[in-house]
């Protein structure tokens, strides 16, 4: 592996980014950054509560490591991360040399190693009572400098002194000038103490609130940047007063990358909450538009629903980092995991279909993904990945597809000590947004190119798409158009996180026949309306009340579990409860397995066509056949009938069946009403009208021959129109 390490030394560091469409790129819509290529890792320890010494060093980690001065990069270790795990794994599959420093050590080496002889003051003044009073801005001011001049580093005035013991000093006034225009209006002398840039100290200073500072920055800083990221970071105390969530060790990839610094709160609600302004959107907004399509937001928002809508209607995306440390080294030494990311796949004719069964796949997911693969999987203190009961029930396991760039050796791990029963897919599915049509337009369809190519490069070819909490997009919508046509080289699309506790189905695509769009059936472990947790007694209670809600057989149920509140014990005590009570009617397995049955199910038209319609407060299961509706009417849960949707004058609705490879299909739907009809057509634009029509006060049973109606494809829609009350719909096709 030496010989492999000091080929790669000859690759230099770029820090230019570029992006480009997809037609022009083969699919790479985004380049990321080539770093250099370690030989020696400078290791040391620190204490993860030092925040304010951690904004020092994890700016120097990041100017080193984009440099690695003799092959060197600086590594952290800190308690209650697993760093010292990942560190002694790449030392022992590509032979790294280490040098255990002290923060001394490590300042006196850098300064002359890496020819970085400056600090930028921050200005630590906060206020309780006067949001625009707060200076801890400047934290990300400086850290932004940072990377734009390469030789300075963020710092503390109470650690002054220990930098100026190892020969650094301020930054010179100098080199305003590399701002340009706004460089100019900093206050001299001593430009770079930003505590003396606020009126509040001198009357000639160009900053009097938090507004005017960021606006200084946005055009200062923001145009020296790297525009393919930025990195939020909460510069705000919370009530007492500490750095309040900041996270300074994620700020070594973004330093060493140049990367705009900044936290906007993305839901403002001026009165609401001490640190919301009514410019904090405003700022956000025009953050993203300047950096342009596809910016990747590094951070955490406190308001996730509201950063996600901003960042997806501006066409960009969420990179999870938050939780992991050593993003630079971990994205450097990926370039040195050359082995291909292979999974089992499992064929339909390989499976035994049990059509009296509940399938039943459960999937761990959640939150900041970067964080939860590098940490909260293998926590040193209680890592999911080690209970004894992995390996003993079959679990799928989300990464997200960035990890192929940004910790390539951590999925090779994880890879390659994985169990026969442990499987691994794509979460949402690279980066994070509502990839949705209504927010990304026709860039929808870049992106979905270049998950295709992130998802085939890691090995994992289920996608786990979020649109939005507690919704799906319709099955005819442009969103899902997309996702079929562009994720060529995917096995199943799941979508949905919480489902609302309701049955969600399969949708199966008309120009992709088996390949099975998963809508979720309901996150299982935190009880949303309460934000307890949910024990799997409840679990398994939800699931069983569904399933008896769905009569038909065979039942495929997907379910995520929340990482942070649900464990491999729990799941197995989930599934264990279940079949105490119906021996052998549930089954858990795998995705590839859950695939594989599903698709049998459906070549040997086993897998259930029918759906009750929708009713208020459930989101149905007609998700996965309903086409369009106009006007429509539905009861109420609470009434005592049975759940139906009802047409009259000009509403209607339609549902599309896909029976491929089936030729042959009929449909019989329980119908009333003074003109109840029902129309088919093969291609939703020229009906056959009233293949089924009459009139009833009670509920009747109606049927009818599909099969002359079916297109090349083997798909129909059929369409009801008048006065009409459905209460069921089923197609059988074989």
């Amino acid at each position: 592996m030496k010989s492999k390490i000091a080929c790669a030394m000859t690759i230099l560091i770029i820090v230019v980014f570029v992006k480009y469409s997809v037609a022009e790129s083969g699919g790479d819509l985004i380049q990321y950054p080539s770093w250099p290529i370690p030989e020696t890792l400078r290791v040391v320890e620190l204490d993860p509560n030092d925040e304010y010494t951690l904004i020092t060093l994890a700016a120097l980690q990041g100017l080193v490591n984009r440099k690695a001065p003799e092959g060197n990069m600086v590594y952290f270790e800190m308690e209650g991360f697993p760093d010292r795990f990942w560190r002694h794994y790449y030392v022992s599959e590509l032979a790294l040399e280490v040098v255990q420093n002290t923060v001394e050590e490590l300042l006196t080496w850098a300064r002359n190693a890496a020819n970085i002889e400056f600090y930028i003051i921050i200005d630590p003044t906060s206020s309780m009572s006067d949001i625009e009073a707060v200076h801890f801005c400047t934290i990300n001011f400086a850290t932004t400098m940072a990377g734009i001049f390469g030789n300075a580093l963020p710092v503390h005035p109470d650690d002054v002194p220990l930098l100026e013991k190892y020969g650094y000093t301020l930054l010179p006034d100098s080199y305003r000038d590399r701002l340009g225009r706004e460089g100019a209006k900093l206050r001299v002398p001593n430009a770079f103490d930003l505590r003396n840039q606020w009126r509040s100290q001198n009357p000639d200073a160009p900053w009097r609130t938090r507004e005017d500072a960021y606006r200084w920055a946005l055009d200062a800083l923001l145009p020296l940047t790297d525009h393919h990221g930025v990195t939020m970071n909460r510069d705000l105390p919370n009530r007492k007063g500490d750095l309040g969530g900041y996270a300074p060790w994620i700020n070594d990839y973004s330093v060493g990358t140049k990367l705009f610094h900044f936290y906007f709160d993305p839901n403002p609600e001026p009165g609401r909450a001490f640190f919301k302004t009514d410019y904090d959107l405003a700022f956000y907004r025009e953050l993203l538009e300047r950096s342009g399509p596809f910016t990747m937001v590094r951070g955490w928002a406190g308001d996730e629903a509201a950063n996600l809508r901003l960042i997806s209607q501006m066409h960009c995306y969420h990179a999870g980092s938050k939780q992991m440390a050593n993003a630079s080294v971990h994205a450097a030494v990926s370039q040195l995991f050359e082995e291909p990311f292979i999974q089992r796949t499992v064929a339909p004719e390989a499976v035994e279909l049990d059509p009296e069964k509940i399938y039943l796949t459960f999937s761990f997911t959640d939150g900041d993904q970067f964080g939860v693969v590098y940490r909260f999987y293998q926590h040193p203190s209680d890592p999911l990945w080690k209970s004894r009961i992995r390996g003993q029930i079959p679990i799928n396991w989300t990464m997200n597809g960035l990890m192929y760039h940004f910790g390539r050796g951590i999925m090779r791990w994880f890879f390659d000590n994985a169990s026969p029963k442990d499987y691994f897919t794509a979460d949402l599915p690279v980066g994070y947004a509502w990839f949705m049509y209504e927010y990304f337009g026709e860039d929808l369809d870049d992106y979905d190119v270049f998950a295709n190519s992130y998802m085939v490069k890691s090995g994992m070819p289920v996608a786990d798409y979020l649109p939005g909490y507690g919704s799906f997009p319709a099955i005819s919508s442009r969103t899902i158009e997309s996702h079929v046509k562009n994720l060529s080289d995917v096995i199943a699309i799941r979508e949905g996180y919480a489902a609302g506790n309701f049955y969600q189905g399969i949708f199966w695509p008309e120009d992709r026949p088996l390949m099975p769009y998963i809508r979720n059936t309901y996150a299982a472990g935190l009880i949303e309306s309460t934000g307890k947790q949910e024990p799997p007694e409840e679990i398994a209670s939800v699931i069983k009340r569904i399933a008896e809600r769905i009569p038909w057989r065979p039942l495929f149920m997907h379910l995520t579990w929340v990482n942070w509140f649900t464990t491999p014990e729990e799941m197995h005590q989930c599934i264990n409860l279940l079949n105490q009570d119906y021996s052998n009617r549930y089954q858990l397995v795998g995705m590839p397995e859950f695939i594989a049955l599903a698709q049998k199910a459906k070549l040997t038209g086993q897998y259930p066509m029918e759906f009750y319609p929708h009713q208020r407060g459930d989101r149905g299961l007609e998700a996965p056949y309903l086409w369009e509706e106009r006007g429509t009417v539905t009861n109420s849960r609470n009434e005592s009938d049975r759940p139906w949707r009802a047409t009259s004058g000009g509403s209607y609705v339609t549902y599309k069946f896909n029976v491929a490879p089936a030729r042959n299909a009929r449909v019989s739907v329980e119908i009333g009403g003074a003109d109840y009809r029902m129309d088919v057509s093969s291609d939703n634009q020229n009906w056959t009208k009233g293949l089924i029509k009459g009139q009833s006060r009670e509920r009747v049973t109606e049927s009818a021959d599909l099969t002359s109606y079916l297109n090349s494809k083997g798909s129909v829609y059929i369409r009801f129109t008048g006065e009409t009350k459905l209460w069921h719909v089923k197609v059988d096709y074989e």
